[in-house]
């Protein structure tokens, strides 16, 4: 949940001020256009988000959908460090500056070896449970 929000001030920060993505060489003109597509160069575009939101649904589910949960999380931080990776490599435009691509790229880091972290942790819960007697259970 604190990511999604953080993400959404962030969008709300890199667009009134035009911070568009910076992602890959491709450099945006206009983050009120690009933040669903691309992102901006502070905020995660919309499919990310999307899979935030559908992680913490999955995830808490017992049955398979819950190891789907977990395979997305592993997928969305792998993603997520790209796209973090990205933005600090770029190069700064008039617009964007250098800090402010490097504290978006390790900002953006973290996010991802946050999820990589919870997700390990997720699936050595399950698999403990999994190998659980019904007497440990109980105790």
């Amino acid at each position: 949940m604190v990511v999604l929000v953080a993400n959404a001030l962030a969008t709300t920060l890199a667009t009134a001020v035009n911070w568009p993505s910076q992602f890959g060489g491709v450099v945006g003109t206009d983050a009120g256009q690009e933040w669903l597509s691309r992102g901006t160069a502070i905020s995660a575009p919309l499919a990310p988000v999307a899979c935030f939101v559908l992680i913490a649904i999955l995830v808490r589910s017992g049955s398979w959908a819950g190891w789907v949960g977990i395979g997305l999380a592993f997928l969305t931080g792998g993603l997520v460090l790209v796209g973090g990776m990205g933005e600090l490599v770029a190069a700064p435009t008039g617009e964007v500056g250098r800090a402010v691509l490097i504290t978006a790229g390790v900002l953006w880091a973290v996010v991802a070896a946050t999820f990589v972290v919870l997700a390990i942790a997720a699936v050595r819960e399950r698999l403990a449970h999994r190998d659980a007697t019904p007497v440990a259970r109980l105790l």
